[in-house]
C-alpha cells in the first residue's frame, strides 16, 4: 500500500541509516530499552499465531506436504550480485554473490546426507531459473515438492504475494531450512513454528563463503560512511 500523502518528518531510512533512524524513530515517540524488549518478544510471539486464509490454505494442501520434510530457500533478485558489478550492487549486509549460489547447488547433495536422513524435499525460490537448477540437482535423490508458482521473469520481482504466503508457511512445517542467505522469510517460518525448525545459512556454512561475507560487509560500511558524511555535509551548507 502507497500512502498519497508521505508524513513530513526528518526521520528517513535508507539501507545505510536503518538502525540510526530507527532509534531516532524510538526516541520520537518515548520508546526506551525496556518497552522495546517487550515489543519484540510480543511480535515474536504472535508469529505463532499467523495462519493462512482458506484461499491460500487450499494452494498448500494442493501440493501434498509429508510430515517430515527440508526446506530449501534460494533467496536472489535484490540480494544476489556478480563480481563485475558487485561494489555498486551492495546495498544490505547480507547479501550473496552468484557463485556462492552455484556453489550451494553443486555441494547441498552432500550437505543434506551428512545433517540428516529426511529424503522430502521442499524448493522454494523467488527465482524460476534457479529454481529448476536446484530441481534438476535434487530429483535423483530426494522426493521434490513444490508450490505451482507462477513466474513473471520481465519484473524483479518474480513471484506474487499470494505465492510468497504460500511458501511461507510450507517452510514454516519444515523440520529444516536451508537457505542461500536467511533473511526475512526463513526468519519468519522459524518464528510461525516456535523456532523448532533448524536453520542453515549457506553463506555461513564454508570459510570459502565466509570470506565473502566479510568483503560485503567492509563495502558495505564504507558506503554507510559514505552516505553519512554526504548527509553532514549536506546539512552543513
Amino acid at each position: 500500500m502507497k500512502l498519497k500523502n508521505k508524513p513530513i518528518t526528518e526521520i528517513k531510512f535508507s539501507p545505510y541509516n536503518y538502525k540510526e533512524e530507527l532509534k531516532k524513530l524510538k526516541k520520537k515517540y518515548f520508546i526506551n530499552e525496556d518497552v522495546n524488549k517487550k515489543f519484540n518478544f510480543i511480535s515474536n510471539l504472535s508469529y505463532q499465531k499467523f495462519i493462512p486464509n482458506q484461499k491460500i490454505q487450499k494452494k498448500i494442501n494442493k501440493i501434498l506436504l509429508p510430515k517430515n520434510f527440508i526446506g530449501i530457500h534460494i533467496r536472489s533478485t535484490d540480494r544476489e550480485i556478480k563480481i563485475e558489478n558487485f561494489i555498486k550492487k551492495i546495498q544490505f549486509e547480507e547479501m550473496i554473490f552468484n557463485f556462492q549460489i552455484k556453489n550451494m547447488s553443486k555441494n547441498l547433495l552432500n550437505f543434506i546426507k551428512s545433517n540428516t536422513k529426511i529424503k522430502n524435499i521442499f524448493i522454494s525460490s523467488d527465482d524460476k531459473i534457479y529454481k529448476k537448477k536446484f530441481f534438476e540437482k535434487l530429483k535423483d535423490h530426494f522426493n521434490i515438492y513444490s508450490n505451482n508458482s507462477k513466474y513473471d521473469i520481465k519484473n524483479f520481482r518474480q513471484t506474487s504475494g499470494e505465492d510468497f504466503l504460500v511458501e511461507l508457511f510450507c517452510l514454516s512445517k519444515s523440520k529444516m531450512i536451508i537457505s542461500t542467505l536467511g533473511g526475512a522469510v526463513p526468519k519468519a517460518a522459524c518464528l510461525i513454528s516456535n523456532n523448532e525448525i533448524k536453520l542453515h545459512k549457506w553463506t555461513q556454512n564454508k570459510n570459502f563463503n565466509i570470506l565473502f561475507n566479510y568483503l560485503i560487509l567492509i563495502i558495505f560500511n564504507l558506503k554507510k560512511i559514505k552516505s553519512k558524511l554526504f548527509n553532514y555535509l549536506k546539512s552543513r551548507i
